[in-house]
């Protein structure tokens, strides 16, 4: 629940409360204010540094799947770009590699357990690698290789992955909130 949200909600029981209550409830909620301003602030240092969204272990795998999040974000523009461009010529489709950076780095970790390898992974180097791809044949007068059908099945299946990561993270901060309270 968002801050402004959470004092929304909470307004009639503010000027319902008795005067104590009301100290109470403000100097509550402006804790919880001051935590989540602070959240921010470092969510946003960590990003801008390419380090985990959270800095905790309870949050190894959010932050993985925050990093596939993004990667399948880029994916999703990059296929959009190259249907975009599917008529100009000698345009190369462009495309991202994670899921095989992700099982390398992984791999790396050299850990019996997949939950040991998430949380000793350096989520800073989960990054996908971008690329032009020059090799793909190009049945076309113009020397395009982008096959309009095939990248609209690469959309379609990213859309999905893509529902499914968000899915995940979402399910996971659900639960995350069911402990807190």
């Amino acid at each position: 629940m968002s801050p402004l949200l959470f004092f929304k909600n909470n307004v009639k029981t503010l000027f319902s409360a008795t005067a104590e209550r009301k100290a109470q409830y403000l100097v509550k909620s402006s804790c919880v204010f001051l935590i989540i301003l602070y959240n921010i602030k470092q969510w946003a240092y960590c990003a801008r540094r390419g380090e985990p969204m959270i800095l905790s272990n309870a949050f190894d795998y959010v932050n993985v799947m925050d990093r596939a999040a993004d990667a399948s974000n880029l994916r999703l523009t990059m296929i959009a770009n190259n249907l975009a461009n599917v008529d100009t010529p000698t345009y190369k489709r462009h495309d991202i590699e994670f899921e095989d950076v992700l099982k390398r780095k992984l791999l790396q970790a050299g850990y019996r357990t997949l939950e040991d390898a998430v949380k000793n992974v350096n989520v800073g180097s989960l990054n996908g690698i971008q690329y032009t791809d020059y090799g793909s044949f190009s049945y076309r007068i113009d020397k395009n290789n982008v096959d309009p059908d095939t990248e609209n099945v690469e959309l379609a299946s990213e859309q999905i992955r893509y529902q499914a990561i968000i899915s995940e993270i979402t399910h996971d901060m659900t639960r995350l909130k069911a402990v807190i309270k």
